[in-house]
C-alpha cells in the first residue's frame, strides 16, 4: 500500500508537470511527497518482504538515487540534485554492508564517484545534465578532501595497501580537476593530487616493503 501510493505521487507530479505546465507547483508538490515517502516504503519494504535490513536500504537507496535524480533533471530543480546526492552516498555505504567489503570500498566509492564526474566534466561536459553541475561542483571539492582527511586521522581503520589506494583516488580526482579548464582552485587542486599521489606512493611501497625507512624514501624523491 505504501509502496503504491509513494509510486502514484511521484508518477503523477512528473506526469503533471510534463503534460500541464499551469498546474506545476501542484505537480511539484506531487512529487515531493511521493520522493520523501521513500524512506517510509523502505521501511514497509523491509518489514513486510525483504526481511533483510542492508538489502532493504540498499534497494531503497538505489531507487532514490533514481527517483531524485529523474525529478531533478526533469523539472530542472537544484534543490533535488543536491538531494539526490545524499542518495548516492547512502547506496555506497548500503552496498559496502550488503557485499560485506570492507570500509574502504566505501571511501572508493565516494571519491571513485568523484573521479567520474571529473572526467566528464573534462571530456564530455554536455553528457552531464546541467542541473548537476553546480551542486557537483559545489560539493565534491569538500567531499574528496574531508575523505583524504578522515582515513589520514583514523589510521587503524584500514591497512597500509588500503590506504594508498584511497590516497591515489584522492590524487587522481585532484589532478584531473586541475586539469578543468574552468574550475576554481586549480592551483590548489594542482598541489593536493602532487601530495596524494606522492603520500599514495609512500603506502605503497611502505605496504609492500614494510619498510618505513623505504616508504620516506619514497615519500622524498623528487
Amino acid at each position: 500500500g505504501v509502496v503504491a501510493i509513494t509510486a502514484l505521487f511521484y508518477a503523477g507530479g512528473l506526469l503533471l508537470h510534463t503534460k500541464v505546465p499551469r498546474l506545476r507547483p501542484a505537480a511539484v508538490a506531487f512529487a515531493g511527497t511521493g520522493l520523501a515517502l521513500i524512506p517510509v516504503s523502505g521501511l514497509a519494504l523491509y518489514n513486510f518482504l525483504l526481511h533483510d535490513a542492508a538489502g532493504a536500504w540498499l534497494a531503497t537507496s538505489f531507487i532514490g538515487t533514481v527517483a531524485y535524480g529523474a525529478a531533478a533533471v526533469r523539472m530542472d530543480s537544484k534543490v533535488l540534485a543536491y538531494l539526490s546526492l545524499t542518495f548516492v552516498v547512502s547506496t555506497a555505504w548500503s552496498g559496502v554492508s550488503v557485499l560485506g567489503g570492507a570500509l574502504v570500498w566505501y571511501f572508493a566509492a565516494l571519491i571513485g564517484f568523484g573521479v567520474l564526474l571529473a572526467l566528464l566534466a573534462l571530456t564530455r561536459p554536455r553528457w552531464m545534465p546541467s542541473v548537476y553541475l553546480k551542486p557537483l561542483m559545489d560539493l565534491h571539492p569538500f567531499v574528496v578532501p574531508s575523505v583524504a582527511v578522515a582515513v589520514t586521522c583514523v589510521p587503524l581503520l584500514l591497512g597500509k595497501g588500503e590506504y594508498a589506494l584511497i590516497m591515489f583516488l584522492c590524487g587522481a580526482y585532484f589532478v584531473l580537476m586541475a586539469a578543468v579548464p574552468q574550475s576554481r582552485f586549480r592551483v590548489a587542486h594542482y598541489y593536493g593530487g602532487r601530495a596524494g599521489l606522492t603520500v599514495a606512493a609512500a603506502a605503497g611501497t611502505w605496504a609492500a616493503s614494510d619498510s618505513l625507512p623505504w616508504a620516506l624514501l619514497t615519500a622524498i624523491a623528487p
